[in-house]
């Protein structure tokens, strides 16, 4: 085989790695969400580092091909497993605690919940006096038939789009992506078990797994048994842990401009992770955007008594307070405004770039390495999207 052959990835290793995730990681995900309302983090990557590490062991390393595909079916696995059991549009436990919660009985919407959504609460009682697995009854299969149709009519309709953005922005404009790029690094680093690299990434897995130790587990872990009433005192008397919102304080001579800072790298690690792979003009477009918003703009809609009077300035706001308010009724129609001319005005400035796409998806012909046809990425994404 010659390096520029394309050798599989969907394999029965990938395949094992995937179903061991189905029946072992994405429980453990659900469960971590029920007991702590949040998301189980790196899921995808758990199961990657595990399973290259096992075959590595084993004598028979992976494949940088089906590393790929691991990579790519485990966020696509947990980001339906969260739609369908963690909160999500598709959860019909919750859905079914909505539709008839105390509160929805006493506004009287109970009576006018579809069969579709979920199933009367009757069988709903019945059910749970049965004590039976509970999507297996067929009064779900209405409700669960719905779910799932609109899950596939989404899916046809982002990998169609998906393709045609993916000709549009790699293939005729050839833009960068460093955010896939870092993830591509890392499966590379992987499969091909660079030393250094791999020191690199070793070492990093380490500070991280040391530093969540001492300011998020031990915190999270001890706080209620360090401080009364419950309260984790373990995190106050650790400086790093703690989010400084000084918007109140900056109130008393900048109404309406907000400020927060953190040394917490686990509190939005994405964030920080983002300003290392992102560009510098990036990332520094994107602080005077948030500049702009919560700091400049929030103070000129203060000074100038700009707020609603069903909502009126408070100088004990916080950020996240400031953030919210501003955007439910300032930012909101403005964003959408934003979003629309960043879609149409490239289109108008340079539209030998969409010609070209669109040309070269025309002549395709689904073909080895041509994609599929333009007309059949429009049909499926329009008979998706109807």
């Amino acid at each position: 085989m010659t390096e520029q052959e394309i050798r599989p990835g969907l394999t029965w290793r990938s395949v094992l790695a995937l179903i061991f995730s189905l029946f072992l990681v994405q429980p453990v995900m659900i469960y971590y969400y029920l007991i702590s309302a949040q998301w189980f983090p790196l899921q995808a990557w758990i199961v990657i580092l595990l399973w290259s590490e096992i075959a590595q062991f084993l004598g028979s390393p992976l494949t940088k091909q089906e590393l790929f595909i691991l990579l790519s079916f485990q966020w696509m696995a947990s980001y339906y497993a969260m739609l369908f059991s963690m909160g999500g549009p598709y959860d019909l436990v919750k859905n079914a605690y909505m539709a008839y919660s105390p509160e929805a009985q006493a506004l009287g919407i109970s009576q006018y919940v579809p069969s579709w959504w979920v199933p009367p609460q009757s069988e709903l009682i019945r059910l749970t006096m049965e004590r039976t697995f509970l999507y297996l009854d067929p009064v779900w299969l209405i409700p669960l038939g719905i779910a799932v149709l609109a899950l596939i009519f989404n899916m046809v309709a982002d990998i169609s789009m998906g393709y045609f953005t993916y000709s549009l922005y790699v293939k005729v404009e050839k833009l960068q992506f460093p955010a896939a790029r870092a993830a591509a690094e890392t499966v590379l680093t992987l499969a091909e078990r660079d030393p250094l690299h791999m020191r690199i990434l070793m070492l990093s897995i380490l500070f991280g797994a040391l530093y969540d130790l001492f300011v998020s587990f031990l915190p999270y872990l001890l706080g209620p048994y360090l401080a009364s009433g419950g309260a984790a005192i373990y995190t106050v008397l650790l400086p790093i842990a703690q989010t400084f919102d000084m918007t109140p304080v900056i109130a008393h001579f900048l109404p309406g401009f907000g400020f927060a800072f953190t040394l917490n790298l686990m509190t939005s690690p994405a964030g920080y992770i983002s300003g290392f792979i992102l560009p510098i003009d990036i990332c520094l477009a994107q602080f005077l955007g948030a500049f702009s918003y919560y700091c400049i703009g929030t103070h000129l809609i203060t000074r100038f008594n700009l707020w609603p009077a069903e909502s009126p300035y408070d100088i004990s706001w916080p950020l996240a307070i400031l953030v919210q308010r501003s955007q439910l009724y300032f930012y909101t129609s403005l964003t959408i405004g934003m979003a629309l001319a960043a879609t149409f005005l490239p289109m108008l400035i340079r539209p030998k770039s969409f010609i070209r796409a669109f040309s070269s998806l025309a002549r395709a012909k689904g073909a080895e390495g041509e994609g599929p046809p333009l007309y059949l990425l429009l049909a499926a994404f329009l008979g998706a999207c109807t």
